[in-house]
Parts: structure tokens; C-alpha cells; sequence
């Protein structure tokens, strides 16, 4: 009876390490192509946050919306029946924003004080400001690969490297001019 729960009790533990553990695997490479990498390739990532402050210099480039629709068909039950359904499916876009850094931290090779970048961000917040408004926003860093032009390419991180500002907030909604 001692093996039984004795075994029994070293199965549960190691389904739980073997299944139970979330794996921080880095993430495979995207294609813009419909031709994809070999299956061993990642890409990496970079787990900062960057504070970044500065001016907007233009326009805030619109969201872009997808539309579409949803069905939902079904049947069954032991007396019979339908069931039907439809609706929109709605997505919010990324809106991009051109600013001219203030202060940016932690430092970065991607762009210094006094450089004009453009910036992702799905904060729909940012549809609010104007050209002239002082802001503050977190960010990540973005990897960017380009696109594979063969199955099964193999991958090169350094040659086929872009960075950006993606995922950016605006950290207070105060703004000044």
C-alpha cells in the first residue's frame, strides 16, 4: 500500500513539473509572406519598459477598425431545436504617433533625446491629443523580423533584424503644450 501512494504521489508531482509549468519560451518569428522560417527559430525579446516623454509633431495617423461579421449556427437536444445567431466582430487597430523625445528611460540604442520617432500604440487615449501636446507614454520594445521569401528559411536574427516602439500607453493623462 506504501509503493502504491509512494508512486501515486510521485506521478501527481511530476505531472504537475511536466505540465504544470509555464515554459518562458522565446516566440517564433512572423512572416508578412505566406512563407514561414524553420521551426526551431526564435526571436528575441526585449522585457523592458521604456518611459518615454516628449512633443507630438503631427497628426495622430487614425486607428484602423475591422468589421466583419459572426454566425452561430446550432441543433440538438433530445426534444429537437435551433439555435441562431449573428453579430459584428470588432477590432481595434493601432494608432501611430510621430514624437519628439524629451527623456527616455531606461536608456536605448533605438532612439536618443531629441530624435523624432514614430511610436505604436493601442491606447485609444492617443486619438485625443494634438500636435504640440507634451506627453508621457510606456513602451515595449519591439522586435520586427523581415519576412521569410522561402518555406522552412532559416533565420537570422541579426540580418534580418528591426526594431520599434510598439504597445505604447499614455502613463497620465495629463497633457501640457
Amino acid at each position: 500500500m506504501k509503493n502504491k501512494t509512494f508512486f501515486f504521489t510521485l506521478l501527481i508531482l511530476l505531472s504537475f513539473l511536466l505540465f504544470g509549468c509555464d515554459v518562458d519560451s522565446a516566440p517564433r518569428p512572423v512572416s508578412d509572406s505566406d512563407q514561414s522560417y524553420v521551426l526551431d527559430a526564435e526571436i528575441p525579446v526585449d522585457d523592458n519598459v521604456y518611459n518615454i516623454s516628449g512633443i507630438i509633431v503631427s497628426d495622430v495617423d487614425s486607428f484602423s477598425y475591422q468589421m466583419g461579421e459572426s454566425h452561430i449556427y446550432g441543433y440538438g437536444s433530445q426534444y429537437g431545436g435551433f439555435v441562431s445567431g449573428s453579430g459584428a466582430v470588432w477590432n481595434e487597430g493601432k494608432g501611430f504617433v510621430r514624437l519628439q523625445i524629451d527623456s527616455i528611460s531606461p536608456p536605448t540604442d533605438l532612439a536618443k533625446v531629441g530624435d523624432t520617432v514614430i511610436l505604436k500604440t493601442s491606447d485609444q487615449k492617443i486619438r485625443a491629443i494634438l500636435p504640440g501636446d507634451y506627453v508621457k507614454l510606456k513602451c515595449r520594445a519591439q522586435y520586427e523580423n523581415l519576412a521569410a521569401v522561402r518555406n522552412n528559411s532559416s533565420f537570422d536574427q541579426q540580418l534580418l533584424e528591426t526594431w520599434e516602439f510598439d504597445y505604447c500607453r499614455m502613463s497620465s493623462v495629463k497633457i501640457s503644450k
